[in-house]
Parts: C-alpha cells; structure tokens; sequence
C-alpha cells in the first residue's frame, strides 16, 4: 500500500507539472479569448506547425533534444526543464515536494495463498519486465604504433694520402772570408768575419693526390619477421601467468633489434595484465621498453576488449644462443571465467655493434 501511494505521488506531481506548462503555452499570447473556440492539437510534433511541445525521458536532456520553447521532464529524477533557448536547456527544477511525515502504519494484509498449492508458476510469478535501451556505441580504438625506421649503413673508409713532394734543391754555400793580417810572432791573430748566408733555395714541386679509397662493406643486416602463435591466458591466481611458445633461436654472438606487437582480446574491461620478454636469463643481454593500451573493437560477429602490448629495445646474444618468448600476467586474477586470448608477430633485425647503457 505504501509503494501504492509514492507512486501516486510522484504521477500527481508530474500531471501538476505538465498542466501548469501547458497553461504557460495556453495563456501566454495576450490577444486569448475565452470566447474563441479552440481545437486541440495533436499529441507530439506535426509536420505543418513548429509548435512547442512537452518532451520525457529517464535522464536530463541533451542539447539536441528539442527545440526552443519546448520543455522536457526527466521522470526518473522528477526534474522540470525549460523553456528552452539558444539551443541550450536551463537548469533543472524539481518536482519533489518536501518530505511529508510519516504516516501511521497499515493494517497487516491477509495471508496470501500458499505457493505450494498453485497450479502454476505464473500464479505466483510476477510479469517480465520491459527490455532496457540499447547501450550507446564504444569509442573508436586507439591508432596503432608507427613503425621503427631502418638501421643506417657504415660509413666507408678513408681514402690512402697522396705521397710527399720532393725536397727543394740545397742553396750555394757562401764565399769565404779573407785571411787575417798575420801577427806578431807569439800572439794569435784576430777571427775573421762570417761569410754571408746563401740564399733560400726554391721550393719543391707539390705531389699529385692520391685516389679516394674504395667505400668499406656494410656491417651485417638481415631481419626475421615471424607470426607469434595463439596462446591463452587464464588464471584463477592474483600474479600467475601463461607464455607464448618459443617465437626464435637467436645466434650466438650477435646482436638484434626487437619489436613486438601482440594483441589479447577478452570481454573482460577492468583488467590489470603485465607482459615481458623472457629466455635472456644468462645467454644474453636485453634493454627493452613495454606500452600498452586497450580499448573496445568490433570482432565480426561480437564485441570484444582488445589489449595491445609493444616491446621495443635490442639484445646482445652470449657465446651459447638464447630462446626468446614472451609472457602475459594476469595482476587480478579475471581470467578464470574471462580468458585472455593472444597472438602477434616479432621482428629480429640482425646489427652489427650495439651499445647498451641504463
């Protein structure tokens, strides 16, 4: 009887509400008579007149409900709003009266019938209720990651230096000083004066230039591109994970560029899911970066949650190979009764000399 009565209620409260706007639309124009004989329109919109009319709905309007001069209720939260104008609707107004006291309790109902004895389940089961609105449309998917650019070639070598020009030719020697007067018998006579220098001899003829070397050979290049084959990741603890199957060997003592993309898809949205690069435990050494993202995608026939994880970075191989994979880990345990399912490629691109620093 209670929820007979809000309900009651909260209808009258809505009836009120229409009449008053319909008599704002009835009165507003100064030239009404009472007199005048009036013809009811007809409910909603008509394709000759633009007239104002009276719109609902479960939740506040959206700017492209309506037209100005209409008004429109949201029944759910009991909110009057309008007129509209500017092709905006005002703020709402409640319909709710305050709250009233509470009222004296009801006698108690008779027993209802035993359900044990009815002939049927529709005797004692309600009707179904309506299907719900369809949900709005997901967003479009975020764009994909751009592909790394190429490894550069090696510089070539340095071309061999021309040889040296020949020495200039050696000037004349200078003309000898005359001999001192002899002296007296006993005594060394005085040192004659310097001879004057030679000139400068000319200089050498320049050598010709030696020819430009040859261009060196490029360092060793070659690249792998190779499927990742479908794994499942599933779990029913918080941490645990699943790995891919072995994607390449890699050779000894080499180095390689890396880039893999994979893409897991599930119906589960609120998932928290590591991934990493394994199998360089010793033989190798691996600096690399992880992205991720996720959004909703189409699946011809279904939707689905699509999770993408990048790994870009380089590996130094030991003297012994080293098996590379990857593995998904599951952070909240949401693939036991929601699966994740992943695949992907793997490009190895074979370099000559890298550097690795922190």
């Amino acid at each position: 009887m209670g929820a007979f009565m809000t309900n009651w209620k909260v209808q009258a409260k809505i009836y009120i509400a229409i009449i008053a706007v319909v008599s704002n639309f009835a009165f507003a124009d100064a030239s009404f008579s009472a007199s005048k004989s009036i013809k009811p329109a007809s409910a909603g919109r008509t394709a000759t007149t633009p007239s104002n009319t009276i719109l609902s709905g479960l939740s506040a309007p959206k700017s492209t409900v309506g037209i100005n001069g209409d008004f429109y209720i949201d029944t759910k939260a009991l909110t009057i709003y309008g007129p509209k104008a500017s092709g905006r609707w005002p703020v709402g107004i409640s319909l709710r009266g305050t709250q009233g006291t509470t009222g004296t309790a009801g006698a108690s109902g008779a027993n209802g019938t035993d359900g044990r004895n009815a002939s049927s389940v529709a005797a004692v089961t309600g009707a179904q209720g309506a299907t719900g609105a369809t949900g709005a449309t997901g967003a479009t998917g975020a764009t994909g990651i751009r592909g790394e650019a190429g490894v550069a070639g090696a510089s070539g070598g340095a071309g061999v230096a021309g040889s040296m020009g020949t020495p200039g030719a050696a000037g004349a020697p200078g003309a000898a000083g005359a001999p001192g007067t002899a002296g007296a018998p006993g005594s060394t006579g005085n040192t004659g004066a310097q001879g004057l220098k030679g000139e400068t001899g000319t200089a050498g003829v320049t050598g010709s230039k030696g020819e430009t070397g040859t261009v060196g050979a490029a360092g060793p290049s070659s690249a792998l591109d190779l499927p990742i084959p479908t794994w499942v990741l599933s779990t029913a603890t918080a941490g645990a994970w699943n790995d891919s199957a072995i994607i390449k060997t890699l050779a000894a003592n080499t180095a390689y560029r890396v880039s893999i993309i994979v893409h897991g898809t599930s119906t589960q949205a609120d998932g928290y899911f590591g991934f990493e690069l394994i199998g360089c435990d010793s033989a190798c050494t691996s600096k690399y970066e992880i992205t991720n993202s996720y959004g909703k995608v189409f699946l011809p026939p279904s939707l689905a949650i699509r999770y993408t994880f990048a790994i870009e970075g380089t590996i130094i191989v030991g003297g012994s190979g080293a098996t590379i994979s990857v593995r998904a880990i599951d952070g909240m345990a949401v693939t036991s009764a929601k699966p994740l399912t992943l695949s992907g490629r793997a490009i190895f691109v074979e370099i000559g000399t890298v550097t690795q620093t922190s």
